[in-house]
């Protein structure tokens, strides 16, 4: 028997006993949610910096991943083999579901829908009924694991990142997917819509790639080269209600965290992306100009925006 989480409500220290190994904001920007490495998760508020006086402490392996509901009220945990849903106001489990595989993706839908990815490519849907009951439902079955998602605001589509650090767009309407996708050369790391839903940004490694989001897919914009961020978190937008190209990625600084930005341009139109001598050979090659690219061996990667 799997033993239950724990809200501890006797917290008299502020932070975790072990290294803090996530952080995802509430969709309000209200709250802030921390897990660690012994699996505790603490919720925080914003407007004073102090954790609520309560934590959850999860049994089994580590946190996978978690997502607030869009009214911050609920939180759901990937934990081990495990799905739980918090109360953010007490630190209680809501209720717990035990799909049979590992799961390592989850993004809510507004308050009533949780989405949730499988290693083995599978996609789980946890929905709320009018009587306050929650049920788990498979949706839709992939060729591989599915390590990333994010719901778009309106909550009619979902970015799916799978193996081969490929990005699709799906639509919860029809559950059809985009017939554009992006195949990047890097691990995804962190995902996010803008606030309006019409562009998505995507980050690796070190750049953070710009994409519009349409019925028919993901097509790629552009990409800048940004500093190191903080490990375990995602990205963050300059304003709530447009679809702006400010967008910060948090960093340490002096020992805090601080936000950086990062230099997008207003520019709409597609570029290209990846080394520069390599990109006009193949595309010499293309437009009928050589019969094969030449040998290129300069490592160096920059964008190349259309003429």
């Amino acid at each position: 028997m799997i033993p239950r989480n724990r809200a501890v409500d006797d917290v008299s220290f502020v932070g975790h006993n072990a290294a803090v190994t996530m952080l995802v904001v509430s969709h309000d920007g209200r709250l802030v949610a921390s897990a660690a490495e012994d699996s505790s998760v603490r919720v925080w508020s914003l407007d004073d910096g102090q954790p609520l006086p309560h934590m959850a402490e999860m049994p089994g392996g580590g946190i996978a991943a978690f997502d607030f509901s869009s009214d911050a009220s609920v939180l759901a945990v990937l934990n081990g083999a495990r799905v739980v849903l918090l109360d953010t106001s007490t630190g209680e489990e809501i209720v717990e579901f035990l799909p049979g595989d590992i799961h390592q993706a989850v993004a809510f839908a507004g308050n009533d829908r949780v989405y949730l990815g499988g290693q083995s490519g599978v996609l789980r849907i946890i929905t709320r009924d009018a009587t306050g009951a929650w049920s788990l439902q498979q949706l839709w079955q992939g060729t591989t694991p599915i390590q990333k998602l994010e719901a778009s605001p309106n909550g009619r589509s979902l970015l799916l990142v799978s193996g081969g650090n490929q990005v699709q767009l799906l639509s919860l309407e029809d559950g059809a997917l985009g017939s554009l996708s992006l195949n990047l050369p890097d691990a995804v790391e962190a995902v996010s819509f803008t606030p309006v839903g019409s562009r998505v940004f995507v980050r690796t490694a070190r750049w953070v790639h710009r994409v519009s989001s349409s019925a028919k897919g993901l097509i790629w914009l552009d990409a800048v080269f940004g500093p190191n961020p903080v490990h375990g978190t995602g990205l963050v937008h300059a304003t709530a209600n447009s679809d702006s190209v400010e967008i910060y990625l948090p960093v340490l600084r002096g020992g805090s965290i601080g936000l950086a930005g990062l230099g997008f341009d207003a520019a709409e139109s597609p570029g290209l992306f990846g080394n520069k001598q390599e990109l006009l050979a193949d595309w010499r090659v293309r437009l009928g100009r050589l019969e094969e690219p030449a040998e290129i061996t300069e490592p160096v990667a920059e964008i190349v925006a259309p003429e």
